[in-house]
């Protein structure tokens, strides 16, 4: 995730669509603050930066084919439940 969040995605980590779609958008974090596990193929990553606490839905795939099992699919901006604000 730090990868993603630092511009510099590993390409065997995260599928193609994920990198067109990201190409234009500039994360500038301070760093990740908390990676809260969903269920098997979801988590949330909580990030912080200078306009606060950002909340990112992710979405993993899973196969044996994956030179790491698991590649990020999708990653979405979400609301930050107020109890998470530092």
């Amino acid at each position: 995730m730090t990868s993603i969040f630092n511009n510099v995605p590993n390409k065997d980590l995260v599928n193609e669509k994920i990198m067109n779609d990201l190409k234009d958008t500039v994360f500038k974090i301070d760093n990740i603050h908390l990676l809260k596990v969903i269920d098997g193929y979801n988590c949330d990553v909580f990030t912080k930066d200078s306009k606060g606490v950002r909340r990112y839905n992710v979405s993993l795939d899973k196969s044996i084919h994956y030179s790491h099992t698991y590649k990020i699919v999708d990653i979405k901006e979400a609301k930050v439940d107020s109890r998470y604000q530092l």
